[in-house]
């Protein structure tokens, strides 16, 4: 199964050809951007899978295309550049259970009064079909926690559903929440403070 439209394809160093096939909620470059120094030594091929990155839309993923489309770049041998924890984690997402089944009491979260910041990106560096999908998804339902649980909503500029990567400014948003969530300390009592002044004792 082959679709006509070809995918993006971002190709970094010189080299004997490793491709570096990214998994879900990612792209390419994305995915890899710390393999880069090994650009050094071989050509790393960073495809983005149809519906990713800069690659055409599709209604539907499909790891058939995905494969097709992998296949069309393996013009000799080629390294597959997947590490075993990238492989372990794919088998625990096939395993997962899907979020929809998940219910969850809002209303206790409410009553327990607690300060709740609720961090997202803006989905503003993804191609179309990625927006569209992901940013729909998620961006609900940071709207539906931070409307319920009467909520701050910090949105990190130029990053999607792994805000927390960005680093500084989601470490920022956290810092200040933190600050503007602590409570004042009480003022301490007058008996407390002359407990803890040294006694003068008179001299023999």
């Amino acid at each position: 199964m082959r679709e006509s439209a070809p995918i993006n394809v971002v190709v970094w160093g010189r080299g004997d050809p490793a491709i570096c096939v990214h998994g879900s909620l990612s792209w390419g470059t994305f995915a890899f951007r710390e393999q880069r120094p090994l650009a050094r030594m071989r050509a790393l091929l960073l495809p983005d899978r149809r519906g990713y990155g800069a690659s055409p839309p599709t209604p539907r993923a499909d790891f058939d295309v995905d494969a097709a489309d992998v296949a069309a770049l393996l013009d000799g041998p080629t390294d597959l550049a997947l590490t075993a924890r990238s492989v372990r984690a794919a088998r625990a997402t096939m395993t997962e259970r899907p979020p929809w089944e998940a219910e969850l009491d809002l209303g206790a979260l409410v009553q327990a009064r607690r300060p709740t910041l609720v961090v997202s990106g803006r989905w503003d560096n993804l191609a179309a079909g990625e927006d569209a999908l992901g940013h729909r998804a998620f961006t609900a339902v940071c709207e539906a926690l931070t409307r319920a649980l009467g909520a701050e909503h910090a949105v990190i500029d130029r990053w999607a559903h792994g805000c927390q990567c960005s680093g500084k400014p989601f470490n920022d948003a956290l810092r200040t929440f933190w600050d503007s969530a602590r409570p004042p300390r009480p003022p301490p009592r007058r008996g407390a403070l002359l407990s803890s002044m040294p006694r003068l004792l008179p001299r023999p």
